[in-house]
């Protein structure tokens, strides 16, 4: 499965595409959890929201490291491009960090999370210059 991981800011956008895995866990949740006045089994639920978590692993080169780490700590708006979609995304968790400067693993671990209330399209890259 190919991924796509964009940072964009105000003034350019950033693009990683390393080669790896992506497991998808899909989740949705609800606002408001209320139980009903006259029967407390039935729960209201209101205001649908989605909370997708994405495991991810990159195999890297000690350079293609140094980039991802920029690109996930940069400032601006974080967007995981998969399956034709792009999903705003936040870090859940970074990928350790290598205890000496000179071995860098192979491959690399770490964690993003995607709210959103509707469907994640696509961004229109031709309105940056």
């Amino acid at each position: 499965m190919s991924w796509k991981l964009i940072r964009v800011s105000s003034h350019r956008y950033d693009f990683h595409a390393p080669s790896g895995m992506l497991e998808y866990r899909p989740s949705q949740k609800h606002r408001i959890e209320k139980q009903n006045a006259f029967d407390p089994t039935f729960i209201h639920l209101r205001e649908a929201y989605r909370e997708d978590s994405f495991m991810l692993e990159a195999v890297l080169s000690p350079p293609d490291y140094g980039d991802l780490l920029h690109i996930l700590t940069d400032s601006g708006s974080l967007y995981l491009e998969y399956e034709s979609k792009q999903f705003p995304v936040t870090v859940k968790s970074l990928p350790a960090c290598p205890d000496d400067l000179l071995q860098y693993p192979d491959i690399v671990k770490f964690t993003l999370e995607s709210r959103y209330w509707d469907t994640p399209g696509t961004m229109d890259f031709s309105i940056f210059s």
